[in-house]
């Protein structure tokens, strides 16, 4: 159990970090997406008041 099993931890260690990346870059993909619909949804509502307040 010595520097083999330093070199276990590490690439455990790594494999983490490298998933908790993966991880934190698909949320802030996930919240653009919401973000997008979002803003997307707001547009149009907006033009369809604007376009029923210029035919009414």
């Amino acid at each position: 159990m010595g520097a083999k099993g330093e070199r276990h931890v590490d690439v455990v260690r790594g494999a983490f970090r490298g998933f908790r990346a993966i991880i934190g870059g698909l949320h802030f993909f996930h919240l653009a997406v919401l973000v997008a619909a979002f803003v997307h949804t707001l547009i149009l509502g907006v033009r369809r008041v604007i376009l029923s307040l210029g035919t009414g």
